[in-house]
């Protein structure tokens, strides 16, 4: 790696090449980082690459392509040439990276895309990113930046959820406009960033400062490297970028047949990474795949430090003892699809799969404002509906789906996020890809049904009533002003014989009418308020005053007829003397 100390002697470059070259001096910006590295990106269109000239030319590291679907397509097949580019750069030393040309259209598209490369590399580490490359597809372009932007995040959700660094490769044009670069940036993701000062030669990249716009700067694609036919894309690296320890390339062995000395292949190539990778001298040819004395030597030592037989023969306890066994185990996976707001709740859907256990629903804790242990959890959620898309997209038999409403006391904009809860065997509690910013509304709470204490009123002329309602937010109207009118507090005034309606209602569609009958004048005993004292009066009050409930005094003041305040059997008694002398 190249290291680019300016502090020093940048002053004095920028005064000599603005004398030197005062047409040039705009491409001279002050460095923001603190170390180059040179690196390549390679794909089946350089052939056959010698990486052992590479590893010794200037490079730092190289991006190799692992796939790649057509322009506006989603068809994802294999570069036929990464195992060879990858096995071939990491022996040769460099760091590496991997990219894939994605052409999808629709975010199904890109999360099936996300999910080849991750069957591409699967059992590979790397220094460097795996980047998602956009550019040339009309029908991406047609999307609409931010539309576009929340795909390309879904893939890129899902290669990190996988242990990956991830980042998006594209030109200037496209991250100005078809990709919001601020955006990737924010979700934490890299920008590697193609833009070629010239188009006719390759330029010294020391003489630009991209830092700013990216962490990856693919300068030009007229690069000339040893070991490679023809040009190759050359870019430099602004950051150093070990994203977790690696892998070791090459397979376990079983140790059927035991490995010793004079034997050649991958099972060798495993051994001697391991061997390296725990500090044992494995000689100046380094990993070559060729189990020589330097190797048997290194076999030895390993075996008498960890009280084997030195006898220099790999077989199972040794390779055990090189790389213990552990139960395989794979935490769960998913998808938050949706958040849906609502009065007073959330839906939320989605999708969740633990590879240790397919045929058990996955339990499903969805967080309010923060995750475990900072925001407001949900749990009893569990992914066991009809997943047609996860069946086919992804291959996954059974139901994993799930949908939920969840009840909210909170109301305003909150973020939501969902975690797929680990039960086959680890503790990896998965953060399903996206989340949500959504409105919950506050609850309409739907009034009690309108009621008034009574809906048939007689009234003699200038007598009052008042209504009584179980709301207070009403208003109240009369048909027939004249006869009686009502004021804003429910007040009823009778002014004129008649009959008139009163309209009781809360402004819901919801009302109730009162009909009021205005009487003349008051008549001696007439407690149905008919106007005139009969049998019919009797009768009533009789009822009345036996408790029944369908008997209602109309004019109470007209059956209390001995004025005493009180209304009683010697009422009724006088009453019937009133009726016969009338009759009579």
């Amino acid at each position: 790696m190249r290291t680019n100390n300016k502090t020093s002697v940048l002053l004095v470059y920028c005064i000599v090449l603005f004398l030197a070259f005062p047409d040039k001096y705009m491409q001279i910006t002050a460095s923001s980082y603190s170390t180059l590295s040179y690196g390549i990106d390679v794909s089946c269109f350089q052939g056959s690459i010698d990486w052992n000239k590479v590893g010794t030319s200037s490079i730092d590291f190289a991006i190799i392509r692992a796939g790649t679907t057509s322009i506006n397509g989603e068809a994802f097949s294999n570069d036929s040439t990464f195992e060879r580019n990858y096995n071939g750069a990491v022996n040769a030393g460099l760091k590496v990276g991997a990219y894939y040309y994605c052409g999808a259209y629709s975010e199904s598209g890109f999360i099936k895309n996300a999910y080849d490369v991750l069957e591409a590399i699967e059992g590979k580490s790397f220094d460097y990113p795996v980047y998602i490359d956009v550019e040339l597809a009309s029908k991406q372009m047609e999307l609409g930046k931010s539309t576009l932007t929340s795909y390309i995040l879904s893939a890129l959700d899902i290669i990190s959820s996988r242990g990956y660094q991830a980042g998006v490769y594209a030109n200037l044009d496209w991250l100005n406009n078809y990709v919001d670069a601020s955006r990737i940036r924010e979700r934490g993701y890299d920008i590697w960033l193609a833009q070629y000062p010239s188009g006719s030669y390759t330029v010294d990249p020391t003489n630009y400062d991209k830092s700013d716009e990216c962490s990856i700067w693919q300068y030009s694609n007229l690069g000339s490297i040893s070991g490679i036919s023809g040009n190759v894309d050359v870019d430099v690296s602004y950051v150093e970028n070990e994203q977790i320890p690696k892998k070791n390339p090459y397979p376990r062995p079983t140790g059927e047949p035991a490995i010793e000395k004079g034997m050649t292949g991958p099972e060798v190539g495993w051994l001697q990474y391991e061997l390296n990778n725990k500090g044992y001298d494995i000689g100046s040819c380094g990993i070559d795949c060729d189990f020589g004395e330097d190797t048997e030597n290194a076999v030895k030592a390993f075996q008498s430090d960890n009280s084997l037989a030195p006898d220099g023969i790999v077989d199972f306890e040794t390779i055990n003892a090189l790389s213990p066994i552990s139960p395989a185990h794979h935490p769960p996976e998913g998808y938050l699809d949706s958040v849906e707001g609502g009065e007073g709740c959330v839906v939320v859907e989605g999708w969740a799969y633990d590879a240790d256990t397919p045929d058990e629903a996955v339990e499903i804790h969805v967080y309010m404002d923060g995750g475990p242990g900072v925001g407001t959890g949900f749990g009893g959620i569990f992914a066991n509906e009809p997943s047609e898309n996860v069946n086919t997209i992804l291959g996954y038999p059974g139901n994993h789906r799930f949908s939920a409403t969840i009840q909210l006391d909170d109301t305003g904009t909150h973020t939501f996020s969902a975690f797929a809860i680990d039960r086959g065997g680890g503790h990896d509690n998965t953060r399903l890809i996206n989340e949500f910013t959504v409105e919950v509304l506050p609850v309409k709470r739907v009034p009690d049904e309108l009621k008034v204490e009574e809906t048939s009123v007689t009234l003699h002329k200038g007598e009052s009533y008042q209504i009584k309602c179980n709301q207070s937010n009403v208003a109240y109207f009369s048909n027939k002003p004249a006869v009686a009118d009502v004021s804003a507090d429910g007040t009823v005034t009778a002014h004129n014989v008649g009959s008139a309606t009163i309209t009781v209602t809360n402004g819901d569609a919801d009302k109730v009418e009162i009909s009021v009958t205005v009487a003349d004048k008051s008549v001696k005993g007439d407690c149905n308020g008919d106007g005139i004292l009969s049998a019919a009066d009797m009768v009533l009050l009789e009822k009345w005053l036996l408790g029944a409930k369908d008997a209602a005094l109309e004019l109470h003041e007209e059956a209390d007829l001995l004025k005493d305040g009180v209304i009683d059997t010697f009422d009724l008694i006088c009453m019937r003397k009133l009726i016969i002398e009338h009759c009579s």
